[in-house]
């Protein structure tokens, strides 16, 4: 388990709405990613901030009336605050410059479900086990067309603040998915 253990994700939020220069978010940084070296994506409605080795992605959000420039030298981060975060499981190749993510080493992640219980979800976990923590997504998508170019299978709790995708993907992907072990979770605020 790591340092953080199942405090990852209250650590997580904890950054949301806040500026890339705040000490909250400096401190997680350096909680969750030592000696990490960061790939920035700005484009006109977001920055990314990737950590492949580290398993993580994050979302920057302009501030309202701000359009970050497409060089990263371009952007003014005091006008950025912290949207989202997208966690990787086992080794995620990103389709833009497929550069592979690490899986995040930061498990279990405790999930607060809906009854006060937690959900902790492993690196093993599938999309059984999220359906049976918290019930029907409702939202969901994905896995249409054939096998190549498709979007993988994605569930959504709005309420709970996260996005899982899995692999599944193709004829027959949701039969597949529920036991497809996750790829990506998204974490945001809830509703």
């Amino acid at each position: 388990m790591s340092k953080l253990g199942v405090d990852a994700l209250t650590r997580l939020r904890s950054t949301f709405g806040s500026k890339v220069s705040s000490q909250v978010v400096q401190d997680v940084l350096c909680e969750l990613l030592e000696n990490a070296s960061c790939e920035i994506k700005s484009y006109t409605d977001a920055v990314y901030l990737n950590y492949f080795e580290n398993g993580i992605s994050i979302l920057l959000a302009p501030d309202t009336g701000y359009r970050p420039g497409t060089l990263d030298t371009s952007v003014d981060y005091d006008r950025l605050t912290v949207q989202s975060v997208d966690l990787y499981n086992a080794t995620t190749e990103n389709s833009s410059n497929k550069q592979r993510y690490s899986p995040f080493s930061h498990l279990p992640l405790a999930i607060p479900k809906v009854d006060g219980a937690s959900f902790l979800v492993s690196a093993s976990s599938t999309g059984k086990d999220f359906v049976d923590a918290f019930g029907e997504p409702p939202r969901k998508g994905g896995g249409d067309g054939p096998s190549s170019g498709s979007i993988g299978i994605w569930l959504e709790w709005p309420n709970v603040g996260i996005m899982v995708e899995f692999e599944a993907r193709g004829p027959q992907a949701w039969e597949k998915g529920k036991d497809m072990r996750w790829k990506v979770i998204t974490l945001f605020t809830p509703n």
